[in-house]
């Protein structure tokens, strides 16, 4: 449970062992004696003080009356026309660097874009204790961070429900959402809060709401192997492979993958392996791979990681031949130093993470996308006449 105070500041509630406050530090006090009525209040007493956080929140002092968050009054043709007017600069340039331009400039996309302003990502990056340039350039962490503040669909103000749970471009990680004098506010799994400054920004089919700080996934460090998850494509997304998982979906293999007698060892490339197979193909970005053109060969390169047996990595030995579910395209095994897998083409990927269980199937993350002996297409240029 969530207690808006009058400040503007939250404590939260647990109930796991008697009855706890928790501050906005994730300090616990305990309630020692409940329920002492005085006149038209009731007292709790609690076993320690409970602190604020004045880094993090942007709540105005008590008694002070703060206008209500602006609603957009003039619409955008898309998202990245939306974060560019309104001054995101920051979260524009993470929109580029995490290769998502592509995609927030098509304005048939039909989101929430929860976004935060230039300074709530200056105190994020410092709560990280890491650089905006190291930020950007970590494209594994600042694509879930960026898919964390979308919220499928489109939803106004006044659409808006206390106490909301929302589903995040993320998968498998929420937001909750909160009514407040005089707004509303989206708290995070971490606990930590924003509230909406600015409302209902049309960009397209999307809606953009403006937020004072920036929200973030609790992604906790990987159990050791072997990890157990009930399907393919929710380890990936334990394991950070986001986008293996929207190619998956695009090319309408993820249900394939997630069947209960899909028994296979999949080869998983890292976000950061799929940018860069991204940049050999010669596209901008991820979504150039929805192009028809590139259909028939993203749907073989992604079958191409796949084999039809469940192999652990103790059981891969040194030189061995894999026949994958691609005919024709094998994959050659060497343990000398850890495991390496040779593609089509003779490139080399690095198992980084292995063992990771997903109902009848195993999932190996690598460092490299696997590439099959058919050669890239190469779609023709358009030539002025």
């Amino acid at each position: 449970w969530m207690l808006a105070l009058l400040s503007g500041h939250r404590l939260s509630l647990s109930t796991d062992e008697g009855l706890a406050i928790i501050d906005e530090l994730m300090e616990s006090a305990e309630v020692i004696k409940a329920n002492i009525h005085g006149g038209d209040g009731v007292l709790h007493i609690i076993n320690k003080v409970l602190l604020p956080d004045f880094v993090q929140s942007a709540c105005p002092p008590a008694n002070t009356s703060t206008p209500p968050p602006a609603p957009a009054s003039t619409g955008y043709p898309n998202l990245v026309a939306a974060v560019s007017a309104e001054g995101l600069t920051t979260l524009a340039a993470a929109v580029s660097a995490a290769g998502l331009g592509s995609l927030a400039t098509n304005g048939t996309t039909a989101i929430t874009l929860l976004a935060p302003t230039n300074e709530a990502f200056a105190a994020a990056i410092a709560a990280l204790n890491t650089t905006a340039e190291e930020l950007l350039a970590n494209a594994a962490q600042l694509i879930a961070i960026l898919q964390y503040h979308v919220v499928p669909g489109v939803l106004p103000t006044s659409a808006m429900v206390d106490r909301q749970d929302l589903d995040t471009g993320l998968p498998n990680h929420e937001l909750k959402l909160f009514k407040t004098v005089p707004g509303w506010s989206v708290v995070d799994e971490l606990m930590r809060h924003a509230d909406l400054e600015k409302v209902d920004i049309k960009a397209g089919n999307s809606i953009v709401h403006i937020i004072d700080n920036v929200l973030l996934p609790d992604i906790s460090p990987t159990p050791p192997s072997p990890v157990q998850y009930p399907n393919v494509t929710t380890a990936l997304a334990a394991a950070g492979c986001n986008l293996l998982n929207f190619a998956l979906q695009a090319a309408q293999l993820s249900q394939v993958v997630d069947s209960p007698q899909a028994a296979i060892t999949v080869f998983a490339p890292s976000d950061t392996a799929f940018l860069a197979a991204v940049a050999e193909l010669g596209l901008a970005d991820p979504t150039g791979l929805l192009d028809p053109f590139f259909a028939d060969y993203v749907l073989k390169t992604l079958t191409y990681h796949t084999i039809p047996d469940v192999r652990p990595s103790s059981s891969l030995t040194n030189d061995e031949v894999l026949a994958t579910n691609l005919p024709n395209n094998t994959i050659t095994v060497n343990t000398g130093s850890g495991v390496v897998l040779t593609d089509m083409r003779g490139r080399q990927a690095a198992v980084t993470q292995a063992d990771i269980m997903a109902g009848a199937a195993v999932v190996h993350v690598i460092d490299k996308v696997l590439f099959i002996a058919d050669a890239i297409p190469q779609k023709p240029t358009r030539k002025l006449l």
